[in-house]
């Protein structure tokens, strides 16, 4: 999960600050996994934790810069299948049926 959300930050994050990073995908708990041939369905819960940052890069090194870090809850229901990288197989998210962050806790005023 932590791969796949590096790769492709959902918009419930991105649009928390100017500049949002993921950190950390953690607290990961499954729900129900089923395997359908080669391809494996599981769905769960867990936490990420986001670095957000409120001015631009080049601001940062000014007093003005502001980070800060926020976690925040999510569920998922993805699809898995193993592939081959360098002579071992890897687990791998072929599609994502849901990805639902809750950032309702963050209030940005």
């Amino acid at each position: 999960m932590s791969d796949y959300i590096h790769q492709n930050l959902p918009s419930e994050l991105d649009k928390l600050s100017i500049h949002t990073r993921p950190d950390e995908v953690f607290d990961i708990d499954i729900d129900d996994i089923s395997i359908s041939g080669e391809n494996i369905f599981v769905k769960g819960d867990g936490v990420i934790s986001v670095e957000m940052q409120f001015r631009s890069d080049r601001d940062q090194g000014d007093e003005d810069g502001l980070k800060t870090f926020d976690k925040f809850p999510f569920d998922f229901e993805v699809t898995l299948t193993y592939k081959s990288k360098q002579d071992k197989k890897e687990l791998e998210i072929i599609k994502v049926e849901k990805l639902d962050i809750d950032t309702s806790s963050y209030d940005d005023d």
